[in-house]
């Protein structure tokens, strides 16, 4: 049938849904015949099917050893690698066909190629457990210390997964038994980690280095006792291993296996003699690790054998406020019962009580408090448990403090209460419940925020509302002088700002700049907010402490859609604040180019002065703004006119140094002879070389102007006298 497809023109290279040719799917199967045939037809011999794989790959991985020896004989070759770097060799001896891995060195195969994973023959050989394949490739020259990707070699691989017949045959080939990963794990570290007793045992009988450390600096004794292999840990400790052995953070085997909650390990470690009270680098005892975590079999362990109950870390956390700290209730009961010091304190000066309230572990809470816990007692930041409660908003635990008494109007961070506290992090559900019981609700945070203006400026529409029903100070300023309005204003918040004017806010309430919520908005480019100001009736001319209108503020800032909407709400075009300075002037000083042709376009005064006597061509000429000083002059500035000084445009670009705008001052005709108050033209008052040398061009080319006219001049009149001399 294939004979009669293929003499009908059927493509040979037509491939099926797993990327495979006719020839590769036949390779696959075992059909020899068949293979041949294709061949003989020009089947390509090294097509590949989806996943790299030619049909010398695969008919090796399927140990067809004599279709393997078919497409040697017709020029496989030797190394292709299908997708996951694996030679013909590497996948027969993954699989175990030691016929075919036997032909393949026969016929040359490199013995040490590697897959992907860095793996070669020996490796997948080793790692299937085909003792054979192994002994095969070893005896053909396997390297016994090559090393996979991760820096393994074929023995510590052997002896992670506890093939333990495997470990001894390489052993007995000379493997190193020192040998290490990229994670500085030997042979033993690595069997010990997993718990692999036997293959342990074998290692040590062979001599391994009992005390040799991986990367993070533990023995195999601390990789055992890491995972809680209590029979590798006990068998190391028979033969000699370091009981205080300690991994790179100063953690014993005795630390390690608290931590873990290992009690019976714990308990064989302790009959070895292990430290009761050594500490690891973070100053934890086995005691504390325990407590942290909850493991309260293995605390009464510890305290049973002797453990300092007050034993602190290097945070001053005692067993008792570690435990706390996690909400392990059973275990702070335990620990009070045997005599825990309630008070003692830990993380950020902290009590196990506000530890325990900050993470909002009511149960525990509750048993501290029933134990008789300082209610107000404060951590380093002056906050007691209610304030630790509050910052995450635990409303349950908060709810068990008040009824316990804890005081509303304590102070913590900053003088800050706890409605304060709850506003700013925005706990409206927390809000409520102070004020419930009674809460201060003009009482002032660290910034003189009450907890309206402090959820105004946060944007809590809904906490602001609850406030306001509540009977909140809608005029109530903070130490920036900032009511409510102006807070919201100041952010943004539209909607917070239309709520507290429709509660009545002062629509021109000014912070301690005497800035109103409509400046702030025009400074902040807040577009609906100002629409909304404007619409409620806010004054467009009122000024901050500069004396800046809404208008010149934004326009000082370049922002040319909250000036148009501010002139479109009849905003004074020539307004000037307290330097005298127009919207125009403000604009053209800081060469905001876009905002002077708005204010243009508007009609406003090209020669309006500010207080030092500088139009708007002047000041822009002065800060080197080119673009709007050739706006102004297309637009008929004049270009003699003086500030105060005596300055007009050009003197002022010259004594700045800008040599383009020179330039351009001079190429529109600007004055070169124009003098200040004090008598110095351009030229004097020039600042930098560049603009000295246009200058000194351009004074040139006006003498050698000069002298031409007047020569003409001499001439004309030479000429007159000579036509009156002959008439007569």
């Amino acid at each position: 049938m294939v004979e009669l497809l293929v003499d009908r023109g059927a493509d040979l290279e037509a491939k099926d849904r797993c990327g495979a040719t006719a020839l590769v799917a036949a390779a696959r199967r075992g059909h020899k015949d068949m293979v041949e045939l294709l061949l003989d037809r020009g089947a390509y011999l090294e097509a590949k099917d989806r996943y790299g794989a030619t049909a010398l790959v695969v008919a090796a991985r399927r140990g067809r050893k004599d279709m393997v020896e078919l497409l040697l004989d017709r020029g496989a070759y030797l190394e292709a690698k299908d997708r996951n770097g694996a030679t013909a060799l590497v996948a027969a001896a993954w699989r175990g066909h030691m016929a075919t891995v036997e032909l393949l060195l026969d016929r040359g195969a490199d013995l040490e190629a590697k897959d992907r994973a860095g793996g070669t023959a020996l490796f997948r050989a080793t790692y299937h457990g085909h003792m054979a394949t192994v002994e095969l490739l070893l005896d053909r020259g396997a390297d016994l210390e090559a090393k996979d990707r991760n820096g393994a070699t074929a023995l510590v691989l052997m002896a992670q997964v506890g093939h333990m017949a495997t470990v001894e045959l390489l052993l007995d080939r000379g493997a190193d038994l020192e040998a290490k990963d990229r994670y500085g794990a030997t042979a033993l570290v690595a069997a010990a980690r997993r718990g692999h007793k036997d293959t342990v045992e074998l290692l040590v009988d062979r001599d391994a280095d009992l005390e040799a450390k991986d990367r993070k600096g533990a023995t195999a004794l601390v990789a055992a006792a890491r995972r809680g292999h209590k029979d590798t840990v006990d068998l190391l400790l028979d033969r000699g291993a370091d009981l205080h052995s300690k991994d790179h953070c100063g953690a014993t085997a005795l630390v390690l296996m608290a931590f873990a909650g290992h009690k019976d390990t714990v308990q064989l470690l302790l009959d070895w003699g292990a430290d009761l009270d050594g500490k690891d680098d973070y100053g934890a005892t086995a005691l504390v690790a325990a407590a942290r975590r909850g493991h309260k079999d293995t605390v009464q362990l510890l305290l049973d054998r002797g453990a300092d109950l007050e034993s602190t870390d290097r945070h001053g956390a005692t067993g008792l406020v570690a435990a706390a700290s996690d909400g392990h209730k059973a275990t702070v009961e335990l620990l009070l019962d045997r005599g825990a010091d309630l008070e003692a304190k830990g993380y950020g000066e902290a009590t196990a009580l506000g530890l325990a309230a900050s993470r909002g572990h009511q149960d525990t809470v509750e048993l501290l408090l029933d134990r008789g816990a300082d209610l107000e007692a404060k951590d380093c930041c002056g906050e007691t448990a209610l304030l630790g409660a509050m910052y995450d908003g635990h409303k349950a635990t908060v709810e068990l403090l008040l009824d316990r008494g804890a005081d509303l109007e304590a102070k913590g961070y900053a003088g800050a209460k706890a409605l304060f506290q709850a506003t700013y992090h925005g706990h409206k559900d927390m809000v409520e419940l102070l004020l419930d019981r009674g809460a201060d609700l003009e009482a002032k945070g660290y910034d003189g925020s009450t907890a309206l203006t402090r959820a105004a400026s946060g944007g809590h529409k809904d906490m602001v509302k609850l406030l306001l029903d509540r009977g909140a100070d809608l005029e109530a300023k903070d130490s920036y002088g900032a009511t409510a309005l102006v807070a919201a204003a100041r952010r943004g918040h539209r909607d917070m700002v239309e709520l507290l004017l429709d509660r009545g806010a002062d629509l021109e309430a000014k912070d301690r700049h005497f800035v109103v919520a409509l400046v702030r908005s025009a400074w902040q480019v807040l577009k609906d907010t100002v629409e909304l100001l404007v619409g409620w009736g806010a004054d467009p001319e009122s000024e901050d402490r500069y004396g800046a209108t809404a208008l010149v503020a934004a326009a000082r800032r370049g922002h040319k859609a909250m000036a148009e909407l501010l002139l479109d709400r009849g905003a004074d075009l020539e307004a000037k604040d307290r330097n005298g300075a127009t919207a125009l002037v403000a604009a053209a000083w800081r060469g905001h180019m876009a905002t002077v042709e708005l204010l243009l376009d508007r009609g406003a005064d090209l020669e309006a002065k500010d207080r030092n006597g500088a139009t708007a061509l002047v000041a822009a000429a002065w800060r080197g703004h080119m673009a709007t000083v050739e706006l102004l002059l297309d637009r008929g500035a004049d270009l003699e006119a003086k500030d105060r000084c005596g300055a007009t445009a050009l003197v002022a670009a010259a004594r700045r140094g800008h040599k383009d705008m020179v330039e351009l001052l001079l190429d529109r005709g600007a004055d070169l002879e124009a003098k200040n108050n004090a008598g110095n033209n351009a030229l004097a008052m020039c600042t930098s070389a560049s603009c000295t040398e246009v200058l000194l061009v351009a004074e040139q080319r006006q003498r050698w102007h000069r002298r031409r006219t007047l020569t003409l001049w001499v001439r004309t009149q030479a000429l007159v006298r000579a036509a009156k001399a002959a008439r007569s």
